[in-house]
């Protein structure tokens, strides 16, 4: 049995967490102590909205839903769930807030719920990032490399692994938009944007090398292979320390 969250005039009113498509965080009250998501349930209302084409930093942070009523958002907001406004958006018309969430206090209200959240985020939500010495020996090889601008922040991969970073990134961020550049050329000018996961323009060698995996991962025909990512400030020290060595 879950705790209960508010009690008014005899009804008694719970916290269900789950997560959307995007994996991002969902949370929702209702009256439903076993935690299920009812669409017919009599009384539910979503504390938080999905905003796929909108960035954000943490596993933790969500945009308020317009449908909470005041005394909801601020028994969220005093009693330590959710923290003040750190940002505003305009979407749709209307101003949305972004706001952390404790999960640890949100646990005490749906344990299952917010583990469950957490186990897939683990499982999906992360990207696995080369070490120094595996940094080291892809430049070593001269391996081709690629950065992928988010809108938000950058990340280094190999070229080969694209088709599968353009598809999950999309999967782990939402809808998002990607710039790709030449690492070893760099240039004002990506080799290849997208809308989303599809092509937007893209330089024909670099078509013809990732689309027939592309398409099959779009499509679903074959899934996401283990890739990692390289954090640009480590890569850049490696780099600068191999060109040292070559100098003395």
């Amino acid at each position: 049995m879950k705790k209960v969250f508010d009690e008014e005039r005899g009804e008694k009113y719970y916290l269900t967490v789950a997560n959307y498509v995007n994996n991002r965080l969902y949370i929702q009250v209702d009256k439903n102590p076993n935690g299920e998501l009812l669409d017919d349930y009599d009384y539910m209302v979503e504390v938080t909205q999905n905003i796929p084409e909108i960035t954000i930093d943490k596993l933790n942070q969500v945009y308020l839903s317009d449908e909470i009523s005041g005394g909801i958002k601020y028994k969220l907001l005093d009693e330590g769930f959710i923290s003040k406004t750190i940002n505003i958006i305009e979407y749709n018309g209307r101003k949305c807030h972004l706001v952390e969430v404790d999960l640890e206090k949100l646990k005490e209200y749906d344990k299952e719920g917010v583990e469950k959240f957490l186990e897939l985020n683990q499982e999906k939500g992360l990207l696995n990032q080369y070490s120094l010495e595996e940094i080291k020996e892809l430049l070593i090889k001269k391996e081709k490399l690629v950065y992928v601008d988010t809108g938000s922040e950058e990340i280094v991969v190999r070229y080969e692994d694209l088709p599968d970073v353009i598809v999950d990134l999309n999967y782990k961020l939402g809808s998002v938009d990607l710039k790709v550049y030449d690492y070893n050329n760099p240039s004002s000018i990506p080799i290849l944007n997208t809308i989303g996961y599809f092509l937007d323009r893209c330089d024909q060698d670099v078509r013809k090398d990732i689309i027939e995996r592309l398409v099959g991962l779009q499509t679903d025909e074959i899934e996401i292979k283990d890739y990692k990512v390289i954090d640009e400030d480590m890569l850049d020290d490696v780099r600068k320390s191999l060109e040292n060595k070559m100098e003395r």
